[in-house]
């Protein structure tokens, strides 16, 4: 017992200096887009609607399909990462976005309508259980 004391004791005068890790900031965007029916929106079969991220129109039947996966401290720069339904798509970060930057822009376009979405659903490892395959809504 006396050396469980003296190791905590030992442990706690010792000052602690770690070492910053790598870290992941892939931004992700992971959302389902519902139509009236509340009946998920197929981008590929649907030339009524298609997307734009940073200036760049996706229409059907050229919507990506990339798969997503989790990074690693060996892969070169970070990303973004989309999933919208059937949509899913990487592209490389251009830079870390500071307050008072242009943040990415997502557009859902239907028809005459225009949905703006720019909020990122997460950054970082924390997704690494969740099956990108998967239709579960996030």
């Amino acid at each position: 017992m006396k050396s469980i004391f003296y190791v905590l004791a030992f442990l706690c005068s010792v000052g602690v200096c770690a070492q910053p890790g790598w870290q992941d900031f892939t931004a992700r965007y992971f959302y389902t887009v519902l139509d009236e029916n509340g009946k998920e929106i197929s981008f590929k079969n649907n030339k009524n609607y298609s997307i734009m991220i940073d200036s760049v129109l996706y229409k059907s039947p050229n919507i990506p399909n990339d798969t997503l996966k989790k990074a690693l401290p060996s892969d070169e720069g970070y990303q973004n990462q989309f999933r919208i339904n059937d949509f899913s798509l990487t592209i490389p970060q251009k830079r870390f976005y500071d307050k008072g930057d242009k943040k990415l822009e997502i557009i859902i376009i239907h028809k005459k309508d225009t949905m703006y979405i720019c909020q990122n659903s997460g950054t970082g490892n924390f997704l690494d259980y969740i099956d990108f395959k998967s239709k579960e809504p996030i």
